[in-house]
């Protein structure tokens, strides 16, 4: 394998002396890649961008070239070849490795690899181009700087869609980068971790930013709760507006049927309903279902919304003598248990706090 550097009036290049292995006749100016090595010897064969196992090209040939015949490669530099198909060529077009191999002024749809820029060329538009190539890629310097990155150290000279300030991003299909205008984002996407939307119609004080369902995106979403095996700290941002509707502990625990709103004793393996009639019945942990669901969640402390409320806004709510119920006034009767379950809020809320003391009536 030669390495030569030649300086021909204006035309430099280094070029490279290896062997086709293509097994077909390559006309110059045929993009080529390094296939493998044989007792020494770089055999070469036609790049395609269709194909990755044949990119990147290396170089191109700079005459005909026939099968198994030692070939000169351009690796770099300037130099005159006549290059065939290129229609509607002109001066400033980018050269690509073309879909089937060949060089192209379009970028192909699969592998994307500048090899240079036409510097000049007579009677722009036809088929058979003399043209001047400025070789070398994005990152020789020959290549890239139109609308596409070649590589992450490619630096565009010109962006007709881009102006000052804009940003580089990841396209929406995940296939390249591209420019962004910082002033279109920030509203209902984000770009990066650094990106801080300006408004959100669909979010709401306290909401938190996380990986949306389908892992593809952020979202707001209400600020997650603790939630533990059998015990949850719930919290709310909308309106109470149902019975059933609650924010605080809660326990998971249990497969007992329930009904929302109704007062119940945990013992000694699930939840019964709770009166104040005895203490087998009123001195243990209490809870209040916040739904219909067997096994559902119980809340032991916090705030819930019933279906009616005894009593006033402030009043004292005690253990009714009534399965599940809740009263404004305290028992009386010999035998029953005064304990305090909380207290009357408003709008058919109440504060779910039961005391830990209670007092039997004699």
């Amino acid at each position: 394998m030669a390495n030569e550097n030649k300086s021909d009036y204006r035309l430099i290049r280094n070029k490279l002396v290896i062997q086709n292995d293509e097994g077909v006749v390559l006309p110059a100016g045929t993009p080529v890649y390094i296939k493998s090595n044989s007792n020494g010897t770089v055999l070469i064969g036609k790049a395609d961008s269709d194909s990755v196992s044949k990119m990147p090209a290396i170089g191109i040939t700079q005459s005909r070239v026939d099968i198994n015949q030692d070939v000169e490669i351009t690796i770099g530099g300037f130099f005159d070849v006549s290059i065939g198909g290129l229609t509607g060529a002109a001066a400033g077009n980018n050269l690509y490795v073309a879909s089937g191999g060949g060089l192209t002024t379009v970028e192909p749809s699969g592998e994307v690899q500048s090899l240079g820029k036409i510097l000049t060329a007579n009677a722009a538009g036809t088929v058979a181009l003399e043209t001047l190539i400025a070789f070398g890629g994005a990152s020789a310097g020959g290549g890239g700087g139109a609308s596409e990155f070649i590589a992450l150290d490619d630096t565009p000279a010109a962006y007709d869609g881009a102006n000052s300030g804009f940003l580089v991003a990841q396209n929406s299909g995940n296939t390249a980068v591209e420019f962004i205008d910082p002033a279109t984002v920030g509203t209902t996407t984000f770009t990066g971790l650094s990106d801080t939307p300006a408004n959100y119609s669909g979010a709401t004080a306290g909401q938190v930013v996380a990986v949306n369902g389908t892992t593809d995106g952020v979202e707001f979403i209400d600020a997650p709760s603790p939630v533990g095996i059998d015990l949850a700290l719930v919290t709310r941002d909308a309106a109470f507006g149902s019975a059933g509707d609650h924010e605080g502990t809660t326990l998971s625990i249990g497969t007992a049927a329930l009904t929302t709103g109704t007062v119940y004793m945990w013992g000694p393996t699930d939840w019964g309903t709770a009166n104040a009639g005895a203490a087998a019945t009123a001195d243990g942990l209490m809870g209040v279902a916040t739904t219909n669901t067997a096994g559902g969640d119980v809340l032991v402390s916090g705030i819930i919304q019933l279906a009616s409320v005894p009593g006033s806004a402030g009043d004292v709510l005690y253990l009714d003598t009534s399965a599940g119920t809740l009263t404004a006034t305290a028992p009386t009767g010999s035998g029953e248990i005064v304990r305090v379950m909380g207290y009357n809020l408003d709008g058919n809320r109440i504060y779910f706090n039961p005391s830990q003391d209670w007092l039997e009536i004699v």
